[in-house]
């Protein structure tokens, strides 16, 4: 195999996909995470699983679970001007009333950061 040359080499994209969210009336931008995003997301999610006192370990995971999806949903969904939508703690509240779109949006923001369907589902 032959060593690539400069202009053999595309410049990193990461994906992105518009898609509807009825509760806010338009659209939004959904990109991949970033890979210092994606291992900060592990790092969070590693950390907020551990139970708190008097907290089962089962109930931490539901609580990790929701940080996840406001850390990942105020990094990927972007507006027309190209900045996150809301901020972790908008995205928990907007989920409160919307959770649906929130976990449609998780969805999408998870498949292109190469998980597939089947096992966001199981998660």
């Amino acid at each position: 195999m032959a060593v690539l040359s400069r202009d053999q080499v595309k410049s990193p994209v990461l994906r992105k996909q518009t898609v509807p969210v009825p509760a806010l009336g338009g659209d939004v931008v959904v990109r991949g995470l970033l890979l210092s995003e994606m291992l900060e997301k592990k790092h969070v999610n590693e950390e907020s699983q551990k139970p708190r006192d008097g907290e089962t370990e089962e109930r931490a995971r539901a609580r990790a679970g929701g940080h996840v999806v406001s850390y990942t949903l105020a990094r990927t969904v972007t507006i027309a001007d190209g900045k996150p939508l809301y901020s972790e703690a908008e995205w928990d509240v907007f989920g409160a009333e919307n959770p649906g779109d929130v976990l449609d949006l998780f969805k999408v923001a998870e498949s292109l950061n190469g998980r597939n369907k089947q096992e966001i589902a199981k998660n």
